[in-house]
This record gives structure tokens, C-alpha cells and sequence, in this order.
């Protein structure tokens, strides 16, 4: 599961709260991430139907954020 903030119009970073819920149970919550315009966060794999929910991180231990730049 990625998050892609695709546009700013000019208003700058923003602040990204992820709750991802399964059979409407809360199962993960990463909160206060900051996003730049054109920015990609790789942020979880969902194993299905088990319902797993592993959260990525990039191999220095920090977020996986990529910045894709303008499409």
C-alpha cells in the first residue's frame, strides 16, 4: 500500500495519517508523516486473506519515500 501525494498546488508539505482497517477493526495506525509534492511512500504490504499487515522500511530503518518529481 502506497500513499502518492500527487499535486500541492503551491500549498506546500502535508501531514499524512494512515489507519488501514480490516473487517472494520483497526489493524494499523502511522501517523504524522510528512509528504512532499510528488512524493511516494511505500508504506505497508497486506498479506491476503491472512490479513497481515507488514509496515516497510528502507535499509537504513527510516520510511520508503521516494520523490517521483512533476508527471
Amino acid at each position: 500500500l502506497g500513499v502518492h501525494y500527487w499535486d500541492d498546488h503551491g500549498f506546500g508539505p502535508s501531514t499524512v495519517d494512515l489507519r488501514i482497517f480490516i473487517d472494520e477493526t483497526l489493524v494499523e495506525e502511522i501517523l504524522d508523516v510528512e509528504l512532499n509534492n510528488h512524493d511516494l511512500w511505500e508504506a505497508v504490504t497486506i498479506d491476503w486473506p491472512s490479513g497481515t499487515v507488514t509496515c516497510l522500511n528502507g535499509v537504513t530503518g527510516g520510511l520508503i519515500i521516494y520523490n517521483c518529481g512533476p508527471h
